[in-house]
């Protein structure tokens, strides 16, 4: 995503991530107010969750599962065979009074059983392996709230969510041998008090948030894996790492009016607390050139860890933020606001983020011309500060050594008083800052359709991205500090910029509802992530090129069509959009930097292209009156006579087309220029929903 990934906001709590079941779900909104500065996050990267709340009248509740079998799907391009599968999805709710009348309660659960398969499509010394690697997932998802509505306008909400996930087999697919595998466990626990009420002459929220996180994946390995890029990756998992957080955060938000304008004030305060743990690498990593370097036992590099596994740190995060609305005409609405945003481990304080949005109606108003410009800032990735604490100079080392010994690796004593890599953070880091314009055009046709027509221009510097400032010199093997390896220092040096023209049509006509949406977007970056690291440290000039979600083209159709009273629906959607970049990259370590991800001489970050996507999903839903249970409340009769009975048929990619996923870059590898992943094939699902 341009915007640096997706915000998600729970009963008005910005938050990291969210553990929501769909059915507990009342309102979802994207790309609302898109320039608001109670947000960090820009409307069109915010996803807005309004989550169910409880009658104080009735009781009333939902029922669903949701199933699907490997008898139901085609065949994977990839695979031999079809793998098994069989997936299960059962939710249900129940809400309604509680206790007295200005009480009322909502409980939402859903579990997930999951036995998936991945496909291994891979390239060894024995000839090429397909092979169906099963990977079983458990997952379930619990919300409940309780309100308490005195009056009509103070209420206080007790909300509490539970995520709980087990992966098995993860980290297998494509290259990646079953005997990659590792075991992924993660669970979250969320409670939130909300408390909106009448403060003097406005209306004050006021929300408390407190998160435990809990993630474990794999454990250390006992021996080397073995990578040969393009090929396969093959040896135990290497993956070993453990992170617990603890959140906290308070806002409050204050809506008054002064001098006949409405304004709002506010701010937030959110403290962190984190053990982050990583033993990856303990057992090590061949890395070969190819497929005969195997067979003759020639790797080019072995690369290991020791040491310190675990640190504990902090952080915290401030922001607060004023905003106004005005009419200068009656035809003209002007937003207009300041936020400032100020995190403990970053030194630069100049984040004041200004934005501002104007609303033009001219004439009788049926024409609408938006436009609006902001900055926002981004956070510093928890994880960034985990690494730079856990390989720090008395935390773990990571040696490596060109031309090792094999099968046999170096014994530990041989590397132990050899230099070591270190991540650092760069005491000039700024947090990265976007610049935000669009205009848009919005005019009906007819009487029940609109056509809406927008620019939007994102531009982001100080972008993180990582660096070995240690690095090589080139023609020479010698680092400027020899005592140490590469020194990989996250800074704030990268910079994107985005272009986008979108044409939305959204209309009605009889009992078809649907819209449809073009977009020709241009993504411009110069770094995928904060970990990646650049091919030449030295010269970064070769990494500015494509972004990786940069697609050019983009479709999106999504239409519904309904009969008998709406009693039977039929939706459809069709994505579309034109093939992404890939890297192409020589799978060996040509500049001595001990990273392999040079590049061939002249060839640029993301220089590959790959195929178009195309999908297109069906739904087809009937509805029955099934009986409810008895009910005092006075409207129960009328709801009687409603449908409560759903029955639908998913069919995801209708025509079963193959949707590469996977571009393999690497010059040497058999598979170069082609693919080895490919999204799932066709797919049926059933669902039976209840509502009573």
């Amino acid at each position: 995503s341009p915007t640096g990934g997706v915000s998600l906001v729970v009963d008005g709590v910005e938050t990291d991530s969210a553990a929501v079941p769909a059915s507990a779900i009342h309102r979802l909104v994207i790309n609302r107010n898109p320039y608001s500065v109670e947000f960090k996050s820009p409307g069109k990267a915010r996803v807005e969750v309004e989550t169910e709340r409880g009658s104080r009248r009735f009781y009333h509740g939902s029922g669903a599962v949701f199933f699907h079998d490997s008898a139901l799907q085609a065949t994977n391009a990839f695979a031999a065979s079809k793998p098994d599968l069989t997936r299960a999805l059962n939710e249900g709710t129940l809400g309604g009074p509680l206790l007295a009348k200005a009480w009322s309660f909502f409980v939402s659960g859903q579990h997930l059983i999951d036995d998936d398969s991945a496909i291994v499509n891979a390239r060894t010394p024995a000839g090429p392996l397909s092979q169906n690697v099963a990977t079983p997932e458990r997952r379930s998802t619990v919300l409940g709230r309780v309100d308490f509505r005195p009056n009509k306008t103070d209420a206080v909400t007790l909300r509490y969510d539970l995520f709980d996930d087990t992966e098995r087999n993860r980290g297998v697919g494509g290259f990646r041998l079953a005997e990659q595998a590792y075991q992924t466990i993660e669970r979250r626990h969320r409670i939130q008090v909300n408390d909106h009420r009448v403060v003097g002459g406005g209306l004050n929220d006021f929300r408390v948030e407190g998160a435990n996180t809990r993630r474990d994946d794999g454990r250390p390995a006992q021996s080397p894996a073995l990578i040969v890029a393009g090929a396969f990756v093959g040896g135990p998992a290497q993956e070993a790492s453990s992170n617990r957080s603890t959140t906290f955060q308070a806002q409050d938000t204050l809506a008054l009016t002064v001098a006949a304008h409405p304004v709002r004030i506010g701010g937030r305060v959110k403290p962190r607390w984190g053990d982050a743990g990583d033993a990856s690498n303990f057992g090590g990593i061949y890395r070969f050139q190819s497929l005969a370097d195997v067979s003759l036992g020639r790797p080019f590099l072995f690369s290991r860890r020791s040491g310190p596994s675990e640190v504990a740190f902090s952080d915290v995060e401030a922001d607060v933020f004023a905003e106004t609305n005005f009419r200068p005409t009656g035809s003209v609405g002007v937003t207009a606001g300041v936020r400032y945003d100020i995190e403990r481990h970053v030194a630069d304080r100049n984040n004041v983020a200004p934005r501002i949005t104007v609303a033009f109606a001219p004439g009788g108003g049926r024409t609408v011309i938006r436009s609006g410009v902001g900055l926002f800032y981004q956070s510093l990735p928890q994880e960034a500060l985990g690494r730079s604490l856990l390989f720090g100079p008395t935390g773990l080392r990571e040696m490596a050594m060109t031309n090792p010994s094999y099968p046999v690796p170096p014994p530990a004593g041989a590397m132990a008083g050899g230099p070591a890599a270190q991540w650092t953070l760069a005491n000039s880091l700024e947090l990265p800052r976007m610049a935000q314009a669009s205009a848009s055009v919005e005019r009906p046709i007819g009487g029940r359709s609109t056509v809406t027509a927008e620019y939007l221009l994102l531009r982001t510097a100080h972008v993180f991205r990582a660096r070995d400032v240690n690095a090589p010199l080139p023609g020479s093997l010698q680092r400027p500090d020899p005592s140490r390896l590469n020194v990989f220092e996250i800074q704030s040096t990268g910079e994107s910029r985005t272009d986008a023209v979108t044409v939305t049509f959204r209309g009605r006509f009889a009992a078809f509802r649907g819209a449809a949406q073009y977009t020709l977007s241009k993504s411009i970056d110069d770094a995928s992530g904060v970990f990646d690291l650049p091919a030449d440290s030295v010269n970064m000039a070769g990494e500015r090129g494509r972004a990786d979600f940069d697609r050019r083209h983009r479709v999106n159709v999504a239409g519904t069509y309904g009969w008998k009273k709406d009693r039977l629906r039929l939706g459809a959607v069709l994505t579309a959009y034109s093939g992404a970049p890939f890297n192409i990259t020589l799978g060996s370590d040509t500049n001595h930097d001990l990273v392999v991800n040079d590049r061939p001489e002249g060839v640029g970050r993301n220089t590959g292209s790959g195929p178009a996507f195309a999908q297109l999903d069906l739904r087809f839903t009937t509805v029955f009156r099934a009986p409810r249970p008895p009910s005092e409340d006075p409207q129960s009769a009328k709801r009687e006579q409603t449908d409560n009975l759903e029955l639908t048929i998913d069919l995801f990619n209708a025509f079963d087309r193959v949707n590469p996923t996977t571009y393999v870059g690497v010059i040497t590898s058999p598979l170069f220029g082609r693919a080895n992943i490919a999204r799932a094939p066709r797919t049926a699902q059933v669902s039976l929903r209840y509502r009573f």
